[in-house]
């Protein structure tokens, strides 16, 4: 029997967004542990942090920051704190990312304000009730688009599939699809 990391080395490289509260960073996941990996791993109450990094990343900033975007051979988030969302950009980021997510298979349509950012779309439970926001950090989102709304012109990102912070979000509205 495979153990998960011999799958994840399978599937080779694995493209992965960060969106943060003032840049977004894309670039590979690591094999070993990644992004989704720690964001399975972060519960709410915990002050334990999850870091993990990316590799061949370019760092384009939002909101209040105005440095030209950059690339890096490796970018590191050291806390799960100002993470807005963790998104899966290819097929083999997306079978990852439904690994550790396999349980929360029932969709919910939801609005969600999260710091500068609308985030619309499909929002999933592991049971026939609306996502709870109170043990686990992340929740998959599936189908979305998140605008950032404080640039004169909204700069929207649209999602296949990825992980929403709960830590970040101040305002929602889940309905039964």
């Amino acid at each position: 029997m495979q153990s998960e990391e011999d799958e994840n080395q399978e599937r080779g490289p694995q493209h992965v967004s960060v969106l943060t509260t003032e840049y977004i960073a894309k670039g590979l996941g690591d094999m070993e542990y990644s992004a989704f990996e720690a964001a399975s791993d972060t519960r709410i109450a915990e002050n334990e942090s999850y870091d993990f990094f990316l590799a061949n990343v370019i760092v384009q900033s939002l909101g209040r920051l105005k440095t030209p975007s950059r690339t890096f051979p490796t970018w590191h988030i050291p806390s799960m704190n100002q993470v807005i969302a963790i998104l899966a950009d290819d097929v083999p980021a997306q079978e990852t990312l439904l690994d550790y997510w396999i349980d929360f298979n029932v969709p919910f349509k939801a609005m969600i304000y999260s710091g500068p950012f609308v985030i619309e779309g499909k929002m999933f439970s592991e049971d026939q009730d609306p996502p709870e926001f109170y043990k686990q950090a992340f929740r998959p989102i599936q189908d979305a688009t998140i605008t950032y709304q404080l640039g004169k012109q909204p700069e929207v990102i649209r999602v296949k599939l990825g992980l929403v912070n709960v830590f970040q979000v101040h305002g929602y509205s889940i309905e039964k699809l």
